[in-house]
């Protein structure tokens, strides 16, 4: 059995990849103050916003987004 060593992308990093390409469309991944418990409880964690600030998409999965942007590669994971 070939163990597979996925290396390790800060959630820091991972937020500016997946920014500099939902820049592109005119979008932005904004995360939430982790004291604001009812934009917490509305908006999750991450958000994506319109270049006019509406919300776009709520509770997003930034592993997730990063991976259909293809700027997760499949041999990195999100650091814990």
């Amino acid at each position: 059995m070939v163990k597979k060593n996925l290396v390790s992308v800060s959630e820091r990093a991972l937020l500016a990849r997946v920014n500099r390409q939902l820049i592109k469309r005119g979008q932005q991944l904004l995360r939430c103050p982790p004291n604001n418990i009812n934009a917490l409880r509305e908006l999750g964690r991450f958000y994506v916003v319109n270049v006019s600030g509406g919300v776009e998409c709520q509770h997003q999965d930034i592993e997730e987004l990063a991976k259909e942007l293809g700027v997760l590669r499949p041999y990195e994971k999100l650091a814990e």
